[in-house]
């Protein structure tokens, strides 16, 4: 009997269980420095490492960090690199404010609803 194939996004949950069991920086959703791809060349297929990588920084708790005032990109192993550009802390504030609309939209268009 066949194994049932894994899905991109089971795959890609898979991948970026990878690197949250490899580095802290990953499980502490901190801000990761530009080009960390280069160092995580062959932890990875590139095409995986990359679905991995958008799937983690396009998340609500690696943005709410992004976003911090005086937050900082970080490396592998956690050293600071260089503070998160206030063009990226606005970009990731934007974001979480655009998604939080989104999900209140459908309930507030039934808030006046009686049942």
């Amino acid at each position: 009997m066949n194994a049932p194939r894994m899905g991109k996004k089971d795959q890609t949950y898979d991948d970026l269980g990878v690197l949250l069991n490899r580095f802290p920086v990953f499980q502490k959703r901190l801000p990761l420095k530009r080009g960390i791809h280069k160092d995580l060349d062959g932890i990875l297929p590139p095409e995986r490492l990359s679905a991995a990588l958008r799937r983690h920084v396009r998340s609500a708790g690696y943005l709410r960090k992004l976003g911090l005032d005086g937050s900082i990109r970080r490396d592998l192993n956690g050293v600071p690199v260089e503070p998160v550009s206030k063009k990226d802390r606005e970009g990731a504030k934007t974001l979480l404010k655009i998604r939080g609309e989104r999900k209140q939209k459908p309930a507030e268009a039934h808030a006046g609803v009686e049942q």
